[in-house]
C-alpha cells in the first residue's frame, strides 16, 4: 500500500489516462499532502493563489470536478510581483506560463490574473480549501487577510512554503494561530463561524 487515499489514487490513474501532467515546482511528497489535505475539505469551493504552470492546480480540478466544485486560480502570470527584505525569490521569477495555457488545461476553473488581492472577486464566499503557493510575505499576508473571512467553519488554508521561505513563516505566524507544520509545508484549520 503506497499510502495514498482510494481517491487521490483514482485520480491519479484518471488524470494520467486524460492528459499529460504539467510540471509542478512542488516535490511529489508535497503534491500528495496538498490532496490528502484538500480530500478532507468540507463543502465549499477551492482556492489556488500562485499557479505557476498548473501542476498543483491539476490535482485540485480534478478533485473539484470529482465533487462538483469551482477551482478559483489567482497568478500574476508575470512572476512575483515584488520582493521585500524577507523574501528570498526575486521580482519576475516563476514568470514564463500564460493565462491562456492555464486555461486551455483548466476549462472549468475561474482564474484571475493579476496582483491579489486586487483580482479577488468581492462575491467570493464558501472557501473549503485555499493553497497558498505565492512565496512572499505581502502576498501570504494578503491572502490571509483577504480568504480566511470568506473560508466556511472547518475551511483548510495550506500554505506550500511555511518553513522553506522566511516570509511564509513570518506571514503565517503573524496572521494565524495553530498552524500544523509538517515536511516544510503549514496546515491551518477554520474554526467556529
Amino acid at each position: 500500500m503506497d499510502g495514498r487515499s482510494p481517491l487521490t489514487k483514482a485520480l491519479q490513474q484518471k488524470l494520467t489516462e486524460q492528459r499529460p501532467r504539467p510540471q509542478s515546482a512542488i516535490d511529489e511528497p508535497g503534491l500528495k499532502d496538498l490532496v490528502e489535505w484538500a480530500e478532507k475539505a468540507p463543502p465549499g469551493d477551492f482556492v489556488e493563489v500562485g499557479v505557476f504552470r498548473g501542476g498543483s492546480a491539476w490535482f485540485l480540478y480534478a478533485l473539484c470536478k470529482e465533487q462538483g466544485r469551482t477551482l478559483y486560480l489567482f497568478d500574476t502570470f508575470e512572476g512575483m510581483p515584488f520582493r521585500d527584505e524577507i523574501d528570498v525569490v526575486p521580482v519576475g521569477y516563476f514568470n514564463g506560463v500564460s493565462c491562456d495555457y492555464i486555461d486551455a488545461l483548466y476549462p472549468e476553473a475561474q482564474i484571475y490574473k493579476g496582483i491579489f488581492p486586487g483580482t479577488l472577486p468581492r462575491d467570493l464566499y464558501g472557501l473549503a480549501f485555499v493553497h497558498v503557493d505565492c512565496d512572499q510575505y505581502r502576498s501570504i499576508k494578503a491572502c490571509i487577510d483577504f480568504l480566511v473571512p470568506r473560508m466556511v467553519p472547518g475551511g483548510i488554508m495550506y500554505f506550500d512554503d511555511y518553513l522553506n521561505m522566511p516570509g511564509a513563516k513570518q506571514a503565517v505566524d503573524e496572521g494565524l494561530q495553530g498552524v500544523e507544520s509538517f515536511n516544510h509545508r503549514g496546515v491551518w484549520v477554520k474554526n467556529g463561524v
